[in-house]
């Protein structure tokens, strides 16, 4: 008995795993992209699957043709400019791939699926007809273990992110962490905060905000007012709470750029507060500041 295949199922069945697959891709390389592309570069790996069942187009599963079909959904998942990223997306697309196809083998070896799995080979592409949940629920499972090999092997420094904070013609280079407890911002404009430690930017700060940071700010606000009329108003005060800390308050400041290196493209930040912590935020000194998710999305 011939096996019988829906077309539709396995359309969208090849779309919802394409989708979580590429997601899964971005989330391992940290890639900025939109559900749309994703969306659209899942549809096209579907559409590529359902054409296993045209004899007519065997020519479609040739290896140029699997290469050319890998690289058309990789670019059109991610908007990558880089030659060396854009690769980089696309083995890591590819290993994704191969790790959920060893995943679904070794749920075949260790179940009974493998002799209902009633497969077949189609125009070179080899094909397992599977019950659509263990495809999907495979293809959850394999985003979530992913994501929780990503933070336990690699840990905090694969979330470190590069800053550079310029002023006067002066940059300093600190590496920040992502922190989703630091919603700090500025009251009167509610720009965000990046918490960075003193010593980190001590180079590039003005001479003012040098001496009022070194001579104590929390009781010299007569010459903070008099700093702030002079730097144009770039001098801030920003209240915090924190444990052992009800009221708090950080000196901070407005460069006059302040960028994140995200995949080697250098994205500027816009409007951000600089506040200037005078301890350390990392026992291991592998950062030198705190940044809130929310400012790079």
């Amino acid at each position: 008995m011939k096996p019988v295949v829906y077309i539709d199922v396995l359309f969208f069945v090849n779309f919802f795993i394409n989708f979580i697959l590429l997601c899964t891709t971005s989330k391992i390389l940290k890639l900025k992209t939109h559900p749309l592309r994703l969306s659209f570069a899942a549809m096209l790996g579907a559409l590529y699957a359902v054409l296993i069942f045209y004899p007519r187009l065997g020519v479609l599963y040739t290896s140029a043709a699997k290469i050319l079909s890998s690289l058309a959904i990789t670019a059109t998942a991610f908007n990558i400019k880089g030659a060396r990223l854009y690769i980089k997306a696309l083995f890591t697309l590819l290993l994704v791939t191969v790790i959920f196809g060893g995943g679904i083998f070794a749920v075949m070896c260790f179940t009974n699926l493998g002799a209902k799995s009633g497969m077949f080979i189609k125009n070179g592409i080899l094909y397992m007809n599977l019950p659509w949940q263990i495809l999907l629920i495979s293809a959850f499972i394999l985003y979530f273990i992913i994501s929780r090999i990503k933070s336990a092997v690699w840990g905090k420094s694969a979330c470190l992110l590069d800053i550079n904070v310029s002023h006067s013609g002066r940059s300093a280079h600190i590496k920040a962490l992502p922190d989703t407890g630091n919603s700090l911002c500025d009251p009167l404009s509610r720009a965000p905060v990046i918490v960075a430690e003193y010593s980190a930017l001590k180079s590039i700060l003005p001479d003012e905000l040098l001496r009022i940071f070194e001579n104590g700010f929390e009781n010299n606000l007569a010459e903070i007012e008099k700093a702030a009329s002079d730097l144009k108003c770039r001098i801030r005060l920003i209240p915090f709470k924190s444990l052992g800390c009800e009221r708090g308050m950080l000196l901070g400041f407005k460069p006059d750029k302040t960028e994140v290196i995200l995949n080697e493209n250098t994205i500027a930040l816009g409007d951000v507060i600089i506040g200037l912590f005078g301890g350390r935020l990392s026992s291991d000194n592998s950062f030198s500041a705190l940044i809130h998710p929310e400012i790079i999305s």
